[in-house]
């Protein structure tokens, strides 16, 4: 009788192939437990780097009592459940931002600021390294990306966005300012008031930071206004001696032949200082002093080198401002309004005034800004509470005009004080 060894035979081979199948199922249960594992470590690592830095950094009062064992072993039970960097993202910056410490942020490889900070930081020139994007800043809510601003002569302007439009999709998937991925055209889904539309543009690929000095050259005007002749210009960022260049030649060439200007220094980056007021000044006797307080306490006053400046404009001068001013041009705004050299038109600067300071640039997915210590102006903290306007023109707040408030408010003004 061979029925009975052939049946055992089957039964082996069965039992063989389904040990393989579990062992294979094991195997690979196993080697996703470890990655798992692997991936976990490596968030808790970045997180404790995090974590020790801005504990030795950051520029902020009861340092132990913040960095405390129980707020981290709190946060440490967070970072065990996360599954990627942004989820970490989200909550580092939510710990850093409850300090209001400005200039303190956890930044990755899907925030524009991290080109720019690779930019300023590590390759020491506005163009690299290059991203794709469409020359727009952000801010995000829970309902998605809403357009902060929009760059002059770049593709979302050129498109028609304005600020105050929240961005839903890019090529039906959900939009993240670092979604664009060629120059091909994209189709965005977009949300204005109660209105719904779609826009194509097509991305650059180029640094936020060069993108910046492009449109600060491409913003520059000459407005005829009533017989008045109105030079404009928007000073995106002063962190780079090529926008002060841009800067010098719009308010002393360009702009020679007009009866009044308009500086607008809206949104972009800061870094501008002392040397962004010489177009305006004879001299620089009346120029802050600024002071900084590190984090233990220490204080140390400097003032402005002095010099005399044969080249400048004195030529009335309105300056628009709004909570994206921020850092050096707060101490632009400063100066101008203490001694009474410009109108200053739109909404209180931002009130981040501290020295900023990047880390871990050697990381190749993240960055960490702390603000490591505060700075004062004649003696006077702008920190949080920025530098107020003359004349406050809000254009802050939903529904948003078709035409900018902040700018009509400046010409109206500009055309009341030419010469």
């Amino acid at each position: 009788m061979r029925i009975i060894p052939m049946l055992y035979r089957i039964s082996f081979l069965i039992y063989l192939m389904l040990a393989t199948t579990s062992c294979s199922a094991t195997q690979e249960l196993n080697l996703q437990s470890q990655k798992q594992t692997e991936h976990s470590k490596k968030l808790l690592s970045i997180f404790d780097k995090t974590w020790l830095r801005a504990k030795e950094k950051l520029a902020v009062k009861s340092s132990d009592e913040v960095f405390s064992q129980k707020n981290y072993q709190h946060l440490k039970s967070k970072v065990d459940t996360l599954e990627n960097l942004e989820e970490l993202k989200s909550l580092i910056n939510a710990f850093l931002g409850s300090l209001n410490v400005s200039h303190t942020q956890f930044i990755t490889t899907e925030d524009q600021d991290y080109y720019f900070f690779q930019s300023l930081f590590k390759a020491n020139e506005v163009s690299n390294p290059k991203h794709y994007h469409i020359g727009l800043q952000y801010q995000k809510s829970l309902e998605g990306y809403r357009i902060r601003s929009v760059l002059d002569s770049y593709p979302a302007e050129l498109a028609g966005l304005k600020k105050g439009d929240l961005i839903i999709k890019n090529n039906n998937e959900v939009f993240s300012p670092m979604s664009f991925k060629s120059t091909k055209p994209h189709t965005l889904f977009v949300k204005r008031g109660q209105d719904n539309f779609s826009v194509n543009v097509s991305p650059v690929f180029e640094n936020i930071h060069y993108s910046m000095l492009n449109a600060s050259k491409a913003s520059k005007k000459i407005i005829k206004q009533n017989g008045h002749r109105i030079g404009y210009f928007h000073l995106w960022s002063g962190t780079n001696a090529l926008f002060e260049k841009e800067l010098k030649q719009s308010m002393l060439e360009d702009f020679k032949d007009c009866d009044s200007i308009i500086l607008d220094i809206r949104d972009g980056y800061g870094g501008a200082w002392y040397s962004y007021l010489d177009p305006f000044y004879k001299d620089r006797e009346s120029f802050y002093a600024f002071t900084i307080v590190q984090k233990n306490g220490d204080r140390s006053t400097n003032t402005a080198p002095q010099q005399t400046n044969h080249n400048y404009t004195n030529k009335p001068l309105v300056l628009i401002t709004n909570s994206g001013s921020r850092s050096g041009k707060e101490a632009i705004a400063y100066q101008l309004k203490k001694d009474k050299r410009a109108v200053i038109v739109g909404e209180p600067t931002g009130g981040y005034f501290t020295i900023g300071e990047i880390n871990f640039l050697e990381e190749t997915d993240f960055l960490l800004y702390l603000g490591i210590a505060h700075l004062e102006l004649d003696g006077k903290r702008i920190e949080n509470k920025g530098v107020l306007p003359d004349v406050y023109v809000d254009y802050s707040t939903a529904p948003y005009p078709k035409r900018d408030p902040q700018l009509l408010k400046a010409l109206e003004i500009a055309e009341k004080i030419a010469q």
